[in-house]
């Protein structure tokens, strides 16, 4: 159910069970968490809802996050997907489909997010409708995903409070 997608160098799918001590250990690293929710690293317990979460975008929604693993070596460096997860973020952001992306840090500053977001946002404006607006939600201070999200084509829009925190958006037209 879950579409494939390749790149030069990777190949975005959906999660596998086996995948799950990578994905908790990227989540439990207090440099890629830093940004994420209240900053705090995830422990296994919140991490394996999450991961279930996933699943369950993909199964209700027809569209998730995708597991990003690197063509070559096979490994997983990280995730990419659509997000709608009725947060209130007031009437500007309701149900406006949100995108997010990371790597593990060992694969940081490579160029496999920028390549997965292009990938994902072109399977988006095929199966989600190229009109339809997509925001990536930054925390500030949190640079390498701004330059990524302005790779991207995203420009600055609203700066709002999620979850008591405050956070930049970033939005396209898919």
């Amino acid at each position: 159910m879950i579409p494939v997608l390749e790149t030069n160098r990777l190949v975005l799918r959906g999660y596998r069970p086996a995948d799950f001590a990578d994905y908790s250990a990227r989540r439990a690293d207090p440099s890629y968490a830093r940004f994420l929710g209240d900053g705090t690293p995830s422990n296994e317990e919140q991490s394996w809802a999450s991961f279930l979460q996933i699943a369950g975008l993909w199964a209700v929604a027809g569209f998730g996050e995708w597991a990003v693993e690197e063509r070559q070596r096979r490994v997983l460096v990280g995730g990419v997907g659509f997000i709608l997860r009725k947060r209130d973020r007031g009437e500007a952001l309701k149900d406006v489909l949100e995108i997010g992306y990371g790597v593990a840090t060992t694969f940081a500053g490579n160029g496999y997010t920028t390549e997965a977001l292009n990938a994902a946002l072109a399977w988006g404006r095929n199966h989600l409708g190229a009109t339809r607006r997509c925001v990536a939600i930054i925390a500030p201070g949190n640079e390498p995903s701004v330059r990524i999200a302005v790779k991207c084509a995203f420009t600055r829009g609203l700066d709002i409070i999620s979850g008591g925190r405050p956070r930049m958006v970033y939005e396209r037209r898919l």
